[in-house]
Parts: structure tokens; sequence; C-alpha cells
């Protein structure tokens, strides 16, 4: 009888815990141009260390508080309307790719309403204008993918860099252990 019991106990402890471990339901929440974003198809997402979520994509870039969204375009000084990446770097500077250049916000100026925006391009030794891809390393250097090829900022200039990948399209730069960087091109890996 006492096993009986036992055995009964276990099955309805483990029906019980069944019952707690099923599957989470996740909420999503949808925002769209009827919620203010400039734009409907969203190319870019980041979330910088004040907790702001920025989004790119072709009419601009918006900045999400948790409640609203505040739209920058041409107007405000973005080089174009068609923002690709958006990183930040290790001073809390905001960089911005679009089509036809790279955009930098000083920290203490974005976390106000206007962003004061300064503008690189193939004249400032940028490999081309149409940037696809930004990361910051560790050691605090911004890595520019562009359509032709990769640049980096240092001492305050852009370098283009040479690489074995040719004047490749960079689709992506991603910084491994040991200071490696991962980059996908039109030329492979």
């Amino acid at each position: 009888m006492i096993r009986k019991c036992r055995w009964i106990c276990i099955l309805t402890c483990i029906c019980m815990w069944m019952g707690l471990a099923r599957a989470q339901t996740y909420n999503f929440r949808n925002y769209s141009v009827k919620e203010g974003l400039p734009f409907i198809h969203v190319f870019e997402i980041y979330q910088d260390h004040l907790g702001y979520l920025w989004t790119g994509g072709y009419g601009g870039m918006s900045r999400f508080n948790g409640t609203e969204f505040r739209n920058f375009s041409e107007k405000d000084g973005l080089s174009s309307h068609w923002v690709t990446c958006i990183t930040e770097d290790a001073k809390g500077d905001l960089w911005i790719g679009t089509v036809d250049g790279l955009n930098r916000s000083v920290y203490s100026t974005y976390a106000n309403e206007p962003l004061n925006l300064t503008s690189y391009n193939e004249k400032d030794g940028l490999p081309s204008g149409n940037i696809t891809a930004l990361v910051c390393d560790d050691r605090g250097r911004l890595w520019v993918g562009t359509s032709r090829g990769m640049g980096v900022w240092r001492d305050s200039i852009f370098v283009s860099l040479p690489s074995p990948l040719g004047n490749s399209h960079i689709h992506r730069i991603l910084q491994g252990p040991g200071h490696t960087l991962w980059v996908s091109s039109s030329a492979g890996l």
C-alpha cells in the first residue's frame, strides 16, 4: 500500500510539474507608421547605452524611448534618407551608415533633441559612401564596411584597408574572440 501511495504521489508531482513546464507565451507588439515610424521596412535596429532603440530604414532613422518615436531625416542632417546600419562607439557617439555616407552624432548632443551630425564619405578616406556594415571593436576602433571594401576610423581619420577580399561588397562585420574580425562579403568570408 505504501508503494502504491508513493507512486501516486510521484505521478501527481510529475503531472503538476508538466503543467508548469508548458511552453511560455510571448507577447509581441507591432509598431508601424500609425505609431510614429517614418517607414514600414526597418533595415536596422540598435539599442544604445542609454536604452534608446534606434531604427533605420528607407525614410530615415527613429529613436524610440519606450513610449514614442522621434524621427530624423535629411532635414536633420542625415546624408541620405536611406539608413543601412547604426552602432555606437566607446565614447557613446552614434554612427549612422547610409547609402550616401557615414554620419556621426556626438553623445552629448544626441541625448538632447537635435542631432549634431558630421558626415563622412570617399573624400574623407572611405572606400565608398555606400555604408553597409558597422562594428566598434573592444579596442575602440570603428570598422566600416562599404559596397567597395572596408575602412577603419583611426586617430580621427578613415583609412581604407587593402583586403584579400578586394573591393568586394561587405555585408556584415562581427568581432570574435581574440580581436578577430569576421567579415562576410560578395567574395566570401
